[in-house]
C-alpha cells in the first residue's frame, strides 16, 4: 500500500515544515482550491497571484443577471410582491437606484480537490491541477462570499433588500419632494456595492456539484487587464488578486493526464520558476521521491 505521506501535498511558503505537520494542519484547516492549466499554476507560483474574471465574462451568462433582473421586477411589480404597500413613485425611484453598479471581478475556488467533472470544465482536456490554500489565508486577499445554489435563499434575498430600499423610499415621500429627490435621500453607496456582491453570490442549482466559493473585488480602470478567451474570440477583461506574502502550506494535485503522473522534473521545474522570481514560496517533497503533488491515479 501506498505510503499516506507519499499522497500529502509538502508545498509551503516561508517556513520548513514536515509531512506529519503538513497532515495536522490538513485536519484542522479548510482548504479551497483553484483548477487551472498548467500554464495558469506556472502564473500562479511565478506571481503569487490569482486572476479574477469579469462577472459578465463567467461560463455561465446568467451570472448576477438573473439576479439582478428579479430587482428590477420586484420594482416593477411591487403590487405582486407587496400587495398595495407601496405607490408607483416609490417603486419608480427604488428602480432608479437599481441602474447604479459596480464592476465586479471574481476568482472562483471549490470546497472540491478531487472533482472530475471541475479539471475536464477548467483545465484543459489532456490534463490539470489545483492548487489549495487555506480558507484563512485568501479572505487576506480579497472578500471570500460563499456561493448559494437554488431559488429559496435568493427569492427571500430579492423580497428583502426590495422592502428595504421601499420603505426608505416611503419614509421620505412627502408628496411635495420631486422623484431626485427623494432619489438623493434613499441613495446609499454601501448599500448598492453590497447589492452588487449579493448579486454575485447566486448559482444555479445545476452548479451545486462545484461547492464554489468566490473571491469577489472590485475593478477599476487602473487595475483592469485583458486577456484572450479560450478560443480567441473575445476580449476578457480581469484583475490580479496578490495573495499575501506570508508563511503558509499550500496544496497542488494533478488531475487525470495522459502521462498518468508527475514527474520530479515537474517539481524541480516549480522550484526554478519561484526561485527565478523571487518567491518566497518553497517547494519538498518526502523521502521517498514521491513529490509535491497527488495524482488522481
Amino acid at each position: 500500500m501506498e505510503d499516506k505521506k507519499s499522497k500529502v501535498i509538502a508545498t509551503r511558503i516561508g517556513i520548513k515544515i514536515s509531512l506529519e505537520n503538513a497532515e495536522a494542519s490538513e485536519e484542522k484547516e479548510e482548504y479551497l482550491y483553484h483548477y487551472t492549466s498548467a500554464a495558469g499554476l506556472i502564473g500562479i507560483v511565478k506571481n503569487r497571484e490569482l486572476w479574477a474574471t469579469g462577472l459578465r465574462f463567467l461560463n455561465d451568462q446568467q451570472e448576477g443577471v438573473f439576479v439582478h433582473n428579479r430587482l428590477v421586477v420586484s420594482a416593477e411589480q411591487h403590487h405582486l410582491f407587496f400587495g398595495a404597500k407601496f405607490n408607483e413613485r416609490q417603486a419608480r425611484v427604488y428602480r432608479q437606484t437599481l441602474n447604479a453598479s459596480r464592476g465586479l471581478y471574481v476568482s472562483s475556488l471549490s470546497k472540491h480537490p478531487k472533482s472530475l467533472t471541475q479539471y475536464r470544465m477548467y483545465g484543459p482536456p489532456n490534463g490539470g491541477y489545483c492548487i489549495g490554500f487555506p480558507r484563512s489565508y485568501l479572505e487576506k486577499a480579497g472578500r471570500l462570499v460563499e456561493v448559494s445554489y437554488g431559488t429559496e435563499k435568493r427569492e427571500k434575498w430579492v423580497r428583502q433588500h426590495a422592502l428595504t430600499v421601499l420603505g426608505r423610499a416611503q419614509a421620505h415621500d412627502d408628496g411635495v419632494i420631486s422623484d431626485d429627490e427623494l432619489l438623493g435621500k434613499i441613495f446609499d453607496q454601501d448599500e448598492i456595492d453590497e447589492r452588487c456582491f449579493e448579486c454575485a453570490k447566486y448559482k444555479a442549482e445545476e452548479f451545486a456539484h462545484e461547492g464554489e466559493v468566490r473571491i469577489l473585488v472590485a475593478g477599476g480602470m487602473d487595475t483592469i487587464h485583458l486577456r484572450p478567451s479560450a478560443d480567441g474570440s473575445l476580449l476578457i477583461p480581469y484583475v490580479k488578486v496578490q495573495l499575501p506574502d506570508e508563511a503558509v502550506l499550500v496544496k497542488i494535485y494533478s488531475g487525470p493526464n495522459r502521462l498518468g503522473r508527475v514527474t520530479s522534473e515537474s517539481h524541480y521545474g516549480l522550484v526554478a520558476e519561484a526561485k527565478r522570481s523571487h518567491s518566497p514560496w518553497r517547494f519538498e517533497g518526502d523521502s521517498s521521491n514521491n513529490w509535491a503533488f497527488r495524482s488522481m491515479g
